[in-house]
């Protein structure tokens, strides 16, 4: 994170310098150096600004985690903490509404889809053998789906770290099921891709 404003504000210094060093004296004009000179100044204000986001944030994400656990405990009273710093840009809230568990994903459907694209896997022949597997493949698009819902929610602060960890690795669970019956199949057939 910290690389790439650097990265950028050298890259400015770098075409400033090569501008100077590989043009005439004549053609160096006053303006082209004021010019530079601001977006210089810019860029460096720009960083110092990501600076203090990266910094509000992560004072963000800290008290959001010492609210969390505080509103767990009590109810009636707000913490301390929870005013936001002056400079910092808080970060999103998820209202009671719309906060997200385990439940809210449908990973017992998904389970009992794989369980089937299994069964259909153990019972394939070579002649339907691709049909089993291009049905694999669309539950295995579901599951990415529900994978990237749940790490979206996760980063709008709508679902806790530790439902995304459990999410995400059911979701993983049922995806190396779906590839071992897959592999299987493919060697009890004789097929190799």
């Amino acid at each position: 994170m910290k690389k790439k404003p650097i990265m950028i504000l050298a890259a400015v210094a770098l075409t400033a310098v090569l501008m100077i060093g590989c043009s005439p004296a004549a053609q160096i004009q006053a303006a082209d150096m004021s010019a530079l000179q601001q977006q210089l100044e810019q860029i460096s204000g720009d960083i110092s600004s990501l600076k203090a986001d990266v910094e509000g944030l992560k004072a963000g994400a800290a008290q959001q985690d010492t609210s969390a656990a505080d509103n767990t405990k009590t109810e009636s009273a707000p913490a301390a903490s929870e005013a936001p710093a002056a400079t910092a840009t808080p970060i999103p809230q998820a209202s009671a509404g719309t906060r997200k568990s385990t439940g809210d994903y449908d990973i017992a459907g998904l389970t009992d889809k794989v369980n089937a694209v299994i069964g259909k896997m153990e019972a394939a022949t070579a002649q339907n053998m691709f049909d089993v597997k291009s049905e694999a493949k669309a539950v295995e698009r579901e599951i990415e789906m529900q994978e990237d819902t749940a790490e979206y929610d996760y980063r709008q602060g709508s679902l806790s770290r530790a439902d995304y960890g459990s999410i995400d690795s059911e979701l993983g669970r049922l995806e190396d099921q779906l590839d071992h019956a897959e592999d299987a199949m493919e060697f009890r057939l004789g097929y190799d891709d």
